[in-house]
């Protein structure tokens, strides 16, 4: 029986040169694919591609219109089976490395280095120090993928007579303020979102709050808001 097994093995590739194939590419991923089957499976092939081409457009970091893309610019997308896959398979990956895998390297590889670019540099230890890195700030559920954003910590105030915005308990979504009206004195701090799990917030903000607020610290600051 085993003799029988190695003699098919041994003439398969005979039986496939021997039978006419018909090969297609596309441009793909970045690459050339070619794909070669017989003829009459000419079907097979165009699902292949199709296949292919839904892969990466869940996974490209460079079309504007793939997922991983709209994640990197606007921190949320709607759930994709693919991309759900490769992100918790790098978390995996990540915590089987002692963090040597890890996918969020791009604040550093485009940000700092600008690899792939014509003018690309060479940053200092201080950026690369302060450079962000959290795979645990992407979160999968059964309707989103998204990313947890840069947080503004605002200072407050309860002296009125102090430069900046007043806010009182109406502007609160959840949580509460210690005074009826406070001020937030035109100076931020930007941290990293997933370092606030383990602390306590004393309130979160409307959004169109929110929005208030960050136009008019941007305006006082002459920065992009």
């Amino acid at each position: 029986m085993l003799i029988k097994i190695l003699l098919l093995f041994s003439l398969l590739p005979i039986l496939l040169l021997s039978t006419p194939l018909q090969t297609r590419t596309q441009a793909l991923m970045g690459t050339f694919v070619h794909i070669s089957l017989e003829e009459q499976h000419n079907r097979q092939i165009s699902q292949s591609f199709n296949l292919i081409r839904h892969i990466e457009h869940s996974l490209s970091s460079y079309d504007s219109e793939a997922l991983v893309y709209r994640l990197n610019h606007t921190h949320q997308v709607p759930y994709d089976a693919y991309l759900a896959e490769a992100i918790e398979k790098s978390k995996q990956y990540y915590q089987d490395t002692q963090g040597y895998f890890d996918i969020t390297i791009g604040s550093i590889s485009k940000e700092l280095y600008h690899f792939g670019e014509e003018n690309s540099t060479i940053p200092s230890e201080e950026a690369l120090k302060h450079a962000k890195l959290g795979i645990d700030a992407i979160e999968v559920n059964t309707t989103t993928i998204h990313t947890k954003e840069d947080v503004l910590i605002l200072p407050l105030t309860s002296n009125l007579n102090r430069k900046g915005i007043i806010i009182g308990n109406k502007d609160i979504a959840s949580g509460s303020l210690k005074k009826e009206s406070v001020v937030i004195v035109p100076k931020i701090t930007a941290i990293d979102a997933s370092l606030l799990s383990s602390h306590h917030l004393l309130a979160t903000l409307k959004a169109e709050s929110f929005n208030k607020v960050t136009q008019e610290l941007c305006a006082e600051l002459e920065c992009n808001s």
